[in-house]
Order: structure tokens, then sequence, then C-alpha cells
């Protein structure tokens, strides 16, 4: 902000508080070491969004954090008491990848769980979220769903972009997931409380990995599977496996 002559201490003070960066006289304009003063208010600026950046994100995957979804669950929620429509939290639980790190190095396991991060992006819409909630948890906020047992149906798509095997470093490393699901107003009606209830159903199951098919399920059945795989509130990948090849 420029402003003409002298500038009185609680001026300054209400500008910065609106939001200024900084307030410049003429007399600074006029001043040989004004540049470097811009320069440095720039590059300061810069470092700042970085840090907020760094902050809102988790470092490994570029995901949102727990944090930065519990925000947004809460707008989220907010919103739907004027708009309501079904909504849902799932959580999975991903079992690999500590055992990746300690066969490949710290690094390939950051690769991995960016590589997790993407599949599970890929999978839904680009209205919903997927955060990390932590080294080996991961989080799907379903903003908006036609029907609660559609949760299901993104449930079993995202477990089945899981069963192929990552290329780690040159090696194939599989990944085990449990699922929990957890939807608004039937399993709670705050964020944290959705969250606590799909983890819980995620820690609840032993994940297990992709095994093979044993009998194919038809158009027709998958639907009352998947009716009974929500009912239950946890998708065990051995059956969602089984219904979905």
């Amino acid at each position: 902000m420029v402003c003409e002559g002298e500038v009185a201490a609680p001026s300054l003070l209400d500008w910065l508080r609106q939001g200024a960066a900084d307030v410049v006289t003429p007399h600074d304009l006029r001043s040989p070491s004004f540049g470097a003063r811009l320069r440095v208010a720039v590059e300061r600026r810069r470092i700042d969004r970085q840090a907020r950046q760094a902050y809102a994100t988790d470092l490994a995957t570029g995901l949102p954090h727990r944090q930065q979804l519990v925000e947004h669950m809460s707008h989220l929620i907010a919103l739907r008491e004027r708009q309501p429509a079904p909504m849902a939290v799932l959580v999975l639980r991903i079992e690999g990848i500590e055992l990746a790190g300690a066969r490949l190095g710290r690094e390939a396991a950051n690769v991995l769980r960016r590589k997790i991060a993407v599949r599970l992006r890929a999978g839904v819409r680009s209205s919903d979220v997927v955060a990390a909630l932590g080294d080996d948890s991961y989080a799907v906020l379903l903003a908006a769903l036609l029907a609660p047992g559609d949760a299901a149906h993104v449930g079993a798509k995202l477990l089945t972009s899981l069963r192929t095997p990552f290329q780690i470093a040159g090696q194939e490393v599989a990944v085990a997931t449990a699922l929990g699901i957890a939807l608004h107003l039937q399993d709670g009606a705050q964020p944290e409380a959705l969250l606590a209830r799909a983890t819980a159903l995620a820690a609840s199951h032993t994940p297990k990995a992709a095994t093979a098919r044993r009998q194919p399920t038809t158009a027709e059945t998958l639907p009352v599977l998947l009716e009974d795989v929500a009912q239950a509130e946890v998708l065990d990948l051995d059956v969602v496996v089984d219904a979905v090849v």
C-alpha cells in the first residue's frame, strides 16, 4: 500500500490488520534501497506461501492431510444442511508400504504412497476429496451421492484399482487393503465422528491381498452382493475382488 505523507502508528496497524503486506510512503519510493526492500518483501511472501502449502498437504503424497480434510468436511456438512444429499467417508488402510520401505528403502515407500494416491484420485470425481491420514491410511470424501449405497460401489472400484501390483524401483510391489465406510447422519453428523467410525471399521478388519476368483458374479447378482457388503459396513477385499473381476 502506498500512502501520502507520514503514517501514524495506529493507521499503519489498521492497514496491516486489513491485509496490507507493507506500507510505503513517497519518501520510501525515492529511497535507493527501495528495490532491495521490495525484493525482500516478495521473497518473504513466497516463503510464506510455501510454508502454508506445506502445512496444508501431506509431504509424502501431495494430498491434503487430516486437518484439511476435516475443514473441508465441516464446510460440506454446513452446505448439506441447506442442500441435503447423501455423502460418505471411506477410510482405506493399506498394508505393504512399510514392507516396501524395509526392502527397497524409504524413498521407495514414499513413491508407493504417491502411486496409491494417484490411483485413488483417478477412481473418484473431481468434486471428491482424497486425503492422507498417515503413513498407511487414506480417506476419500464422497461429496455427493445419488444414494447411500453408492458408497459401496465406489469402495469396490477403489479396492479393485489397488489390486494390480505397483512398479517400484524396478520391482513389483503388492499391497493389501481394508476399507471402512461411514455415511453422513447414519454414522455421525460431525467430521471427527465420521472419520472415527470409518477408521474403526477399517481397523477392525485384517487387510487381505487379492486372491484368485472363485465364483464368477453376474451383473444381476453384483448389486445384491454390494448391498450386503454395505449393510455390513466393511468391505472385505476378498469379497469385493470376487464380485468385480
